[in-house]
């Protein structure tokens, strides 16, 4: 299970990146730029919905 942890710890940085590449196309001024860029927000809640779980603490 430790390998998984740490798998998920990885996704950190990714989902970060996606997230700064998101804010950076929703600020573009054509529309299919933003467009893109909603989509890539989309994508990063994703990650960051898989990524947060793992660094809720076990009771």
């Amino acid at each position: 299970m430790n390998n998984m942890n740490g798998m998920l710890d990885a996704l950190q940085w990714p989902a970060m990146a996606v997230t700064l590449i998101a804010a950076w196309l929703v600020g573009g001024q054509s529309a299919r730029r933003r467009t893109w860029g909603f989509w890539t927000f989309v994508l990063s809640n994703l990650l960051w919905c898989v990524w947060g779980p793992s660094v809720i603490p076990t009771p």
